[in-house]
């Protein structure tokens, strides 16, 4: 907030207004501001776009480790290593290295312990959650060509719970780039096609209901009915955002309602977008 100007001493004369000439000069300045603002916007999206190719092949590699794809190399690496250090010490031992034949594979449990890490998203974490995603192969995040936005892509192997193997999450933000409070445009999401039984969002419960009227009143008969659970896959629930126009569709306690749900998700967007994928190998080895 600008501060207050100051008030004259009584008595004394007020300053004369600015010149007229400067008053314009100065507002013509302010009104001209979104044209180098939307220049900042493409050349900044452009400067994203280039490193996030460079980052992206060394992304390609990690899942290519995570993912078991590069067994055989790390282990004549390790190999090289050993034999280097067995010359160093002289030792007349041939070395040899030999993946233990416990059936492991690259890493696992690599994603579900980097998110484990993060404080935001470890709450909505459940233990069947945790036993899903042992299956997460991948998470990939990429900001819109145009900078207006941004994609997460989790990659899974398969598993008991659901058919998909890439779920996604996009965040439509005009102005992702600037300092300003994020205006959330749209959000979408994969739905996903939980396997029979497996669903971790949804429960179903049966209940014994005795009838109240009519003829078959006094008589017990049982309901199916599908219950809310906690779980952390509620993130890819479509959320509807209002457009301009429908400003009067929701009451005082439905919008804070709903602008606490978007803050919510945001907030866990971010949390992948700008912490997990970037610093996986940190937040999977605890070194945060």
């Amino acid at each position: 907030m600008a501060d207050t100007p100051p008030v004259p001493p009584a008595g004394s004369a007020a300053p004369p207004p600015p010149p007229d000439a400067a008053v314009e000069a100065i507002t013509d300045g302010i009104t001209n501001i979104p044209a180098p603002a939307s220049e900042y916007l493409k050349e900044r999206a452009a400067l994203e776009q280039k490193f996030a190719a460079r980052y992206s092949e060394l992304f390609t590699k990690r899942m290519a480790v995570v993912n078991g794809d590069m067994d055989d190399e790390i282990d004549k690496l390790e190999e090289a290593g050993l034999k280097a250090e067995a010359d160093a010490s002289s030792s007349a031992d041939p070395v040899t290295v030999k993946r233990s034949d416990d059936g492991i594979v690259g890493c696992p449990q690599f994603w579900v312990c980097a998110i484990s890490q993060h404080d935001t998203i470890a709450e909505t974490l459940s233990e069947e959650d945790v036993d899903c995603l042992e299956y997460l192969r991948d998470i990939a995040a990429a900001d819109h060509v145009d900078g207006k936005g941004f994609t997460l892509k989790f990659t899974f192997g398969e598993n008991p719970y659901f058919t998909n193997t890439v779920l996604e999450k996009t965040y439509t933000i005009p102005n992702l780039y600037l300092n300003d409070e994020p205006l959330l445009e749209k959000i979408d999401a994969t739905e996903i096609k939980w396997k029979e039984g497996k669903s971790l969002t949804y429960k179903t419960v049966t209940k014994k209901q005795r009838a109240k009227k009519g003829k078959n009143a006094g008589q017990i008969r049982t309901i199916t009915q599908q219950q809310r659970t906690d779980s952390f896959f509620h993130y890819f629930s479509p959320i509807s955002i209002p457009g301009k126009d429908d400003s009067g569709v929701l009451d005082e306690e439905e919008a804070d309602e709903l602008e606490e749900k978007l803050d919510e998700d945001y907030e866990l967007g971010c949390a992948f977008r700008s912490y997990v994928v970037p610093d996986a190998i940190q937040c999977s080895s605890h070194h945060v």
